[in-house]
């Protein structure tokens, strides 16, 4: 059996594949084949040559002056503050056209002290990158394993090769760019090295290769979050970008809970997920039967499955219930947290919170149709309307099931904030024992 590797190609994102590869090592996974795109191919490197510290270090020192010898930073926000003052992009301009592309000299230092080719060639595991032959863009899927020494680092600088930022690479009569233009995850790469076990690491948010999720012989890792732009060298983002890296492969091998969070393993929550379920369950119920339309044709399924790619159980729903709060609140998704504290935490963030027109729901009582009050809701600060309700569950005080409805037609994301508030109640030992509830809204 052979186990592989591929590398997603993704410029500064790369960073999330040094944090997924620290998970993978203590995990104790090694590997007979590493395919990589782009940053993955210098990823891929590292890894072949077994030098995990230098991987690391590379990245704790990369920025972008130590990519471009003219450095201009290529995320959006930045972009726009540079196209406002022309006079630090001339000289980026003047060496592009000059390079006819970017003056990627610094990147080429790097290459040359961070790859040791002997070590490449020395190495027990296969190794291939895929670069793209410019203009007919048509693949070229390098075994590194078979080219000369002094071929080494100028394929992988190939791969890298993000055309038309960086200038087309020659080798010998061969012009090649990035490899991304063929195939920014080299799963297939790995399947013609024969793999029978592939470990895959995304890095765009929309997954790259959906045909490979849930495949029994691919372990898929995708990101949580959006890394942000492919040439952001900046410190936290990189820092950030390897926590996920490290918190998704964990999930991903069952070794903390959660999809856009990280949660510790919790053996208690069966019963309190079970609730959620069978609350949410009802709730919906009661919403088909009422009739109402909604403001938008998203339900609370639609929402707790965002971006999941798989069947969920009842910790599942709760959990993702309980992230999407997190979410609402923005509570820090770089930290693993244990299910109580996360609750202690949501609680005292939405109790924190204050109302703004505390007469809105006098005035909302006051209206005759419901219709009339879902306008109304339409018009209401969307945090009044969880800081009263949040408020009358925390105090012990039913909420009317209509008002509960009718917020549901309006701000679906409220009610799934307000149906763990109830969950979170306190349980008597009936309730437990016959796994049957009084549910804290009134009929």
């Amino acid at each position: 059996m052979k186990r592989a590797l591929a590398l997603c190609g993704g410029g500064s994102k790369g960073s999330y594949e040094m944090g997924a590869w620290t998970a993978l090592r203590e995990l104790g996974i090694n590997f007979d084949i590493v395919c990589g795109t782009s940053i993955g191919a210098l990823n891929a490197v590292m890894v072949v040559q077994d030098e995990y510290n230098k991987c690391l270090n590379l990245w704790r020192k990369t920025r972008n002056d130590t990519i471009l010898a003219k450095p201009i930073a290529i995320d959006d926000a930045s972009l726009k503050k540079t196209f406002k003052n022309m006079q630090d992009l001339i000289p980026f301009l003047r060496s592009y056209i000059k390079e006819k592309g970017a003056n990627i000299d610094p990147f080429k230092k790097t290459l040359t002290e961070y790859i040791d080719p002997g070590k490449v060639l020395a190495s027990p595991l296969e190794f291939g990158v895929v670069c793209v032959h410019f203009p007919s863009f048509k693949p070229m899927l390098v075994n590194v394993k078979k080219l000369k020494y002094d071929e080494v680092i100028p394929y992988i600088l190939a791969s890298c090769s993000c055309f038309p930022l960086f200038p087309v690479c020659k080798i010998g009569n061969k012009n090649l760019i990035d490899g991304g233009y063929y195939d920014n995850l080299p799963i297939d790469f790995c399947l013609n090295y024969g793999a029978s076990e592939i470990v895959a690491i995304d890095l765009n948010f929309n997954i790259t290769h959906k045909e490979y999720l849930n495949k029994p012989f691919v372990k898929y890792i995708y990101p949580s979050w959006d890394l942000g732009g492919f040439f952001n060298f900046n410190e936290t983002l990189i820092n950030n970008n390897m926590i996920l890296g490290y918190n998704d492969t964990m999930k991903a091998y069952g070794k903390y809970n959660g999809f856009r969070y990280t949660f510790y393993k919790d053996e208690t929550l069966s019963f309190i997920s079970h609730k959620f379920m069978l609350l949410l369950a009802m709730v919906l119920k009661d919403f088909r039967i009422s009739k109402i339309k909604p403001r938008e044709d998203i339900s609370l399924y639609d929402i707790l499955e965002k971006r999941v790619y798989r069947p969920l159980d009842y910790l599942d729903y709760y959990t993702r219930a309980l992230e999407e709060t997190m979410e609402y609140l923005k509570i820090d998704h770089f930290k693993i947290y244990q299910y109580d504290l996360a609750k202690e935490l949501v609680t005292k963030e939405v109790l924190s919170l204050e109302l703004k027109d505390i007469d809105w729901f006098k005035k909302y009582n006051e209206l005759k149709t419901n219709q009339k009050k879902r306008e109304f809701l339409t018009k209401i600060d969307i945090n009044d309307v969880l800081v009263y309700c949040f408020n009358q569950l925390h105090d012990n005080k039913f909420l009317d099931k209509e008002l509960v409805l009718n917020i549901l037609a309006i701000y679906p994301n409220i009610v799934l904030i307000l149906l763990l508030k109830m969950v979170w109640s306190d349980l008597d030992a009936e309730e437990e024992k016959n796994f049957g509830f009084t549910f804290e809204f009134e009929s």
